[in-house]
């Protein structure tokens, strides 16, 4: 069982949180670097450029800080304000949301279209000043969490949530935005960090099987190595597997190699694939030749499997003819009726046509005895000439 995570949205309304006491007007000396982000205070405002509304009055820049959120979600952020204030610009930069707004105070409400409405907030601000502000998510999914194998301990963000049995282990209400997730088993350990969106994939897998390396070559060398259809470099190469069923294969020159082999059970180490004894033994081979019409070598079968294949294929339109019946007695419209009444009569005579025949070869080949049985045949061949196969009858009287 692999481990994965799945992660079951679930929806609530207003999810959207505007931190209570976060909005603050920056100053120079709060420009700093914190958690490798510049925070770069009224900086901004001067990198940024000075803006204004239609009315000629200077906006604010207002930096909302989000937490929880992908950026993908962040550029569908939409900001309410009073009527009057205008949003000259806003644009998502480095997991924030820039809003160029008019300089004056208004209530703000920040929206969007899957996590809803935030609660509402008063700001005051100056033309030419910059602010922050914090918004946060409270959408939630549940995750679910597989191992290979089985029995692998769980961490999420560095805690310890539970243990992998072969069914999985669940823990609901994780919020959404990133998060670091890793599996533990028997000293080894793989993690990954995921983003849980309204989109993203809701099954994360992890291997946390014992690893070895083993040596591939090929003879000549240069061949492309695939590891279970993924490509892995050229021969010679070390590569680390996971001591469990893998398919190797080898290209070269437009030909193709393979093993398939459980690497958890055998002991070799290195493996080599020989390109030049397929080449001495295609080059040996015998070409085949078409058979002409009249050599004799013919595929043969006696009459009665031959007529026990056209019996078999009459029961098969018989079986046809029965169901269009059925959709032309169930059918209301003049037209359907027309059409299934047609496909039932076509199948039903293919039933008649290939009973008769079936049943003509077997009595036939029954008759005549097993003495003549075997001159009595049915003949498969190919016309070079035509470049067309055909069926031989052969009637012995």
């Amino acid at each position: 069982m692999f481990l994965c995570v799945m992660v079951m949205a679930q929806r609530a309304m207003a999810q959207l949180e505007i931190r209570e006491g976060s909005f603050k007007q920056l100053s120079r000396s709060e420009v700093s670097s914190q958690n490798g982000q510049l925070n770069a205070g009224d900086l901004s405002a001067l990198i940024d450029g000075k803006k204004y509304d239609d009315n000629g009055i200077l906006c604010a820049l207002l930096k909302v800080r989000v937490e929880k959120i992908s950026r993908s979600d962040i550029a569908k952020l939409e900001f309410r304000v009073n009527a009057g204030i205008q949003i000259v610009e806003k644009r998502p930069l480095n997991g924030e949301m820039w809003v160029h707004i008019t300089g004056a105070e208004t209530e703000l409400l920040i929206t969007h279209p899957t996590f809803g409405a935030s609660n509402k907030v008063t700001v005051r601000l100056e033309g030419g000043k910059v602010y922050e502000l914090r918004l946060t998510n409270g959408e939630t999914a549940d995750l679910t969490f597989m191992s290979k194998p089985a029995g692998a301990s769980i961490f999420l963000d560095n805690n310890f949530i539970g243990r992998a049995t072969e069914y999985g282990f669940s823990q609901s209400k994780v919020p959404y935005g990133p998060h670091t997730v890793r599996a533990e088993y028997d000293g080894i350990a793989e993690e990954k960090t995921v983003e849980v969106t309204e989109g993203s994939s809701r099954i994360i897998w992890f291997n946390v099987l014992h690893r070895k390396h083993f040596s591939f070559d090929s003879t000549p060398k240069g061949a492309t190595l695939f590891v279970d259809d993924i490509k892995a470099g050229a021969t010679p190469a070390s590569i680390e597997l996971t001591l469990e069923q893998h398919k190797i294969k080898a290209v070269r020159g437009g030909q193709a190699d393979s093993l398939q082999l459980d690497f958890s059970k055998t002991t070799e180490t290195a493996f080599t694939f020989n390109f030049e004894k397929k080449q001495a033994a295609k080059a040996s081979e015998t070409p085949a030749t078409t058979p002409k019409l009249d050599d004799g070598k013919r595929t043969r079968w006696p009459f009665y499997v031959v007529g026990g294949g056209l019996v078999a294929a009459g029961g098969a339109f018989k079986l046809l003819s029965n169901s269009e019946h059925d959709k032309y007695l169930a059918a209301t419209a003049q037209s359907d009726m027309d059409a299934h009444y047609n496909k039932s009569v076509s199948y039903n005579t293919m039933f008649y046509v290939g009973l008769t025949a079936g049943a003509t070869l077997i009595v036939y080949d029954l008759i005549k005895g097993p003495d003549r049985r075997p001159k009595n045949t049915a003949g498969f061949y190919y016309n070079p000439q035509f470049k067309a196969p055909g069926l031989t009858f052969t009637l012995n009287f």
